[in-house]
Parts: C-alpha cells; structure tokens; sequence
C-alpha cells in the first residue's frame, strides 16, 4: 500500500539515497497518547519504521523513515495510525530461566584460556604481548563449560565459486606502490594463502597507508597480534606505511638501517638503549632489540675505541713468599722527577720480598749502564739475590742487565706489561716515598734527593703492616737505634759465640713469622679483591684486543683508540698471563688488560696482517 496523498499534508520532505532520516507526522488518533505505529511502505523502496510514538500537544510525533534506493525522493506530510500497546498479566508467578550466569574462578579460566592458545612460534615478548591481550578480553572467548548467549540458530555459508562475492568500492592507489603490491600479491598465491577469483569482479586491492596506532581499542590489537602471527610463519614481506616503517625481513636491509642509526656520523656509534629508541621511531621487525644488541656488540670500532665499562678482572694469583732475606728482590724506576742541583732525575727502587727492606738511590737517568752499576754496588753491600722482578721496560731488558745476571747466575722475571700488580709491594712503596718528600722538599722541588736516604730510614724503621715487623729488625736482627733511643747506652753481656747464636736463632724465628705474617696478609687480600673478579677464559688461536698505554708523537692520548689488535693468542699461562702475537714477536700480557675480540664482519688479525706486508 502506497500513501502518495494525504488531505493532511501540508509539507514535502526530501530522503537522500540510502539514508534513514527522522520525520514528523500527523497522528490520525491522537487520543492514545502513546501506541505503535506500523511498517508502512511509503513508495518502492521507502519505508516508514515501526516504532512506539509519543503524541505531543499537536497531535503529531516523530519516526523515522528509511530509502533504501539510490534516488533522491519527495515525500509529502504523512498521518498514520496508531495502535494501543496491549497490557501483560504479571499475575502469574512462574518464571521461566533462561540462562545461568556461571563466574568460574578467573584464574582458572586464563590457565584454561592459555592452554588453548598456539604460541610456541613467538618469542618471550611476543608470547606475553597476547597473552595480555587475551586476558583483557577473556570473556569473549568461548571454552569448555561456557552456557551459550542468546543468539537464533542461523545457518549461513559464503560462496566462492559460481556466485558474485560482495565487493568493496573500487578505488585508485598510487602508481608506486603497484609493483610492490604485485609483489605481495603473487607471492601469497605461492603460499597458498590467497587465490585467483573465477569471477570478473573481483575484489579490491587494499593498500595499508595509515599508520598503525598499537595501544588503541582491542578491535586494532587484535588485528595487529593477528597480523604479525600470519606474517611470522609465511615469512611474507610488509610494505612500508607512513609514518612507521615494518621492514621486510631481509637481513641486508636490516643491516643497513642498523649502520644507519648505529655507525653513521650523524649517530655517533650510541649504546644500545639511545640506538633503539632512534630506531623504533619510524622502523619495527621481529627480534628488533636482540638484532640491536648483537650489531653493536660486534661493532669493531665501539670495540677499540670506548672505554670497557665491565673490564675483565682475573682472580688474584697469590706469589710465592721467600723462605730468606734478599732470596727474591723487586727493581724498578721511579720518575721522571724535577731535575736537582746534581743533576738527578729518576730514583732507583729495590725492595727485598722476605722482610720488605727498601734501598733507594737517585740517578741521572734510567740507562741500562746506570742501572747495572747501582746494581752491583747494591750486590757488594747485601750480596746476590737468586731472582730478580722487573717490568719489561728498555733499561731493565737491555743487554748489558742481561750479561750481569748471566755472570752472577740470577733469574730475571719480567712482570706483565701495565698491570703493577706483579710487584705491587714496591709499588706501594713508591706512593710512600712520594707522600714523605712532599714534606721536606722546597718551592721549587729540586732539592728531593737529599731526603731519600732519609725517607728509606724512616720507612725501614716502621712496623710493616704485612709482616708486623720493622724491615730493619727483620734484616738486622735488632731494632734500629735511633735519636730517641740514645740516651740508654747497651750493655755488652755476650761473647761474640753467645751473640751469634741469640741472633741466628732470633733471626730465623724472626723470618719464619714474617713469612706466615706475609702469606696470611696475601690470602687476606686475594678474598677480598676476588669478591668482584669478572674472570675471561681464553685458549690459544683466540684473539683479543689489547690495552693501547702508548702515545705515539703528535697524537692526542684522549682522542686515540683505547685498545689495539686485534691479536693471537699464542700461549695461556698459569699465573693469568698469556703469549699474544704482536708483530710476529711474542708479548706477554695479563689478562685484565685484554678484552674479547668479537668479529663483526670475518677479518683478519693484525699481527696475521704485518706478516703478510713482511
């Protein structure tokens, strides 16, 4: 039934194509107030709603109208009839259940939720992202034990081969970005993932512009959890969107974006957290952060030229402990000093392992024939030690130190190169020496080396703290007599046979404590230092960089690589040393001054290098 007149009518609206609009309309009973008014076809394809209406004091209500063509249409002002709405009889007290309302326990429905998820393909990260997801919105997911809600029983089916699909409306997307799409295209109809349509309509290519905003409603990430699971196990490639770039994955272009952000001069070769954020501003694959991590850890430049913030730290190595006074001595160079009135400017330091008596002598310079000759005037005083331990400086090394250990049969012991720890015991000594001439010195600090017979005085007739004896008494077999002892003169008791014997015996019991004293003071100090090692394992065939302590002319030290190499192990030690191959010549390093050589891209060592140019 067609309502094209009415004698109501007084005014005309216009429907668009495929729009609902609401509408005023006479009510022909407007005595019920409120009642139902019916579907009523107005034209083809026009259709007045069923609805309840209100009558307002004009006897009119509103409703809406729906056209469902694709014309502009005119209708006039429409009355309508309403019908009353019948009353329900709530008399009767039978009530029929529909459904029961079961809230399981909410832990127990996310394990069982859980166990029904595939996530064995996803990383840590990944696997607790959907998780999260999932127990947002647990209660949309159907499991075992769920009542069913209120739905009719539908049957229905899509048709994909002899009827026309529903279509989306065709539009254009630029010219450049076709062959990528083609690209997609052809390689999801390899997989099996898509295919051809028999019809000739087909649908719409697709092509994502926006981006895609993660932390939005459960629709979006629900879409992106499934996005990245289809495209995880078809390896497919992702086109670029906008503002935030999915990356194929291919490795060379990860790689370049990598050097990018990572090695570029406008990056400076950041750590990692600067790297990542930079990188995940306009870029995001799978495994993003471990792919960061590992490039700038095999990165060779951050590798020779940044400073270790975790450097190896070898456990201590405990030295073997005299059983006699001068059986070992430690030797080295202190200086270069201000030069004095006589001309002197370095000191030379000896110390004896077992009693830690210390001799020291000022020189002119550190030449091997200076030193040799204060070395044998030290000899003719004390007599011959069985070994020496020096560092592996020229002057200690030359050939001439070399010949006079040779004529009076002593081992010579170089200790690691930059690692003072060897001899740590004269090293100490030397801040000694330096904190007592700071006292006596003048202005102009060239008078230093007439306080250093002083200075080994005072520290030979102090209680050492690792023997709890003087040096002097250790050695001597009595107290130093010194001005604040002179006003008691000592009384002579004993034959020079009865002197002897007291001393000897005084002396060997003397040493035997010191000895004790100085090995428990040394597994003293190696718990503690070994309470932060942060020990290497290396083999022979590996290769290190080693710390780079020289200064070559002209160049700045702060500006210079920090480590140099890298370089072959050739030898691994007992005592935390090894041999590294330096310029086919063997050098012994220890291993706090070594740092792992992780390769970047496969190169070749650089001692492996200069044999080659040689």
């Amino acid at each position: 039934m067609y309502n094209n007149s009415n004698p109501l009518a007084n005014s005309a609206y216009h429907i668009n194509p495929r729009s609902e609009t609401v509408i005023e309309v006479n009510v022909l009973n407007p005595e019920i107030k409120e009642g139902i008014c019916p579907e009523t076809p107005i034209l083809e394809g026009v259709y007045l709603a069923k609805a309840i209406l209100k009558v307002n004091e004009n006897n009119k209500a509103f409703t809406t109208i729906l056209n469902t063509t694709n014309n502009r249409i005119k209708v006039n002002q429409i009355a309508v009839k309403l019908r009353k709405i019948e009353e329900i009889d709530l008399t009767n007290d039978s009530t029929q259940i529909l459904r029961v309302n079961r809230n399981p326990d909410l832990s127990n429905r996310l394990k069982l939720l859980h166990e029904n998820l595939r996530l064995n393909h996803l990383n840590k990260e990944e696997e607790e992202s959907v998780k999260n997801v999932c127990n947002n919105y647990n209660d949309i997911f159907h499991l075992t034990g769920d009542d069913l809600t209120h739905t009719k029983s539908i049957h229905h089916e899509i048709i994909t081969t002899n009827q026309t699909p529903i279509t989306t409306k065709i539009y254009r997307f630029p010219k450049i970005h076709e062959q990528e799409l083609n690209k997609q295209i052809a390689k999801m109809l390899k997989q099996g993932i898509i295919k051809d349509s028999i019809e000739e309509k087909q649908f719409a290519k697709i092509f994502i512009k926006n981006p895609i905003e993660y932390n939005s409603n459960f629709k979006q990430e629900l879409i992106n959890c499934m996005m990245h699971y289809i495209f995880s196990k078809t390896s497919t490639e992702i086109i670029l969107i906008d503002k935030q770039k999915i990356v194929p994955n291919t490795r060379d272009e990860i790689n370049a974006i990598l050097k990018e952000n990572h090695s570029s001069s406008i990056s400076g070769h950041s750590g990692f957290h600067r790297t990542y954020r930079r990188i995940k501003e306009n870029y995001h694959w799978q495994n993003m952060k471990k792919d960061i991590k590992k490039f700038i850890k095999n990165c060779q430049s951050c590798q020779i030229n940044k400073t270790n913030r975790h450097p190896t730290k070898a456990p201590m190595e405990i030295t073997t402990t005299s059983t006699r006074p001068f059986q070992r001595l430690g030797l080295d160079i202190v200086g270069p000093l201000p030069i004095t009135e006589n001309g002197n400017k370095f000191v030379l330091t000896i110390q004896d392992d077992l009693t830690k008596y210390s001799f020291a002598k000022a020189i002119r310079n550190h030449e091997a024939p200076t030193i040799a000759n204060e070395f044998l005037d030290f000899i003719m005083i004390f007599g011959l030690p069985e070994t020496i331990l020096t560092d592996n400086g020229t002057d200690f090394t030359s050939n001439l130190v070399k010949e006079l250990n040779k004529l009076f049969k002593i081992k010579h012991i170089l200790s690691s190169p930059y690692h003072p720890m060897t001899n740590g015991a004269l090293e100490r000594s030397h801040s000694t020496l330096k904190d007592y001439l700071k006292h006596y010195i003048n202005n102009t600090q060239n008078n230093w080396d007439e306080f250093i017979a002083t200075a080994m005085f005072a520290y030979n007739t102090h209680i050492h703290t690792a023997t709890h004896f003087t040096p002097y008494e250790l050695l001597f077999g009595h107290k130093a007599t010194i001005p604040s002892s002179l006003t008691s003169k000592p009384e002579f008791k004993y034959t020079y046979d009865d002197y002897y014997s007291q001393l000897k015996l005084k002396l060997n019991r003397s040493f035997q404590l010191a000895r004790e004293k100085l090995i428990s003071s040394k597994v003293r100090t190696k718990n503690q230092y070994d309470k932060t090692i942060r020990d290497v394992t290396y083999k022979i065939g590996d290769q290190v960089y080693v710390s780079d302590k020289s200064t070559k002319p002209g160049v700045n030290k702060k500006l210079s690589p920090k480590y140099k190499g890298p370089y072959r192990i050739t030898k691994v030690n007992s005592n935390q040393t090894v041999r590294v191959l330096i310029k086919n010549k063997e050098v012994t390093y220890h291993k706090n001054n070594l740092k792992p050589f992780i390769p970047g891209t496969p190169s070749t060592s650089e001692d492996e290098n200069d044999s080659k140019e040689t």
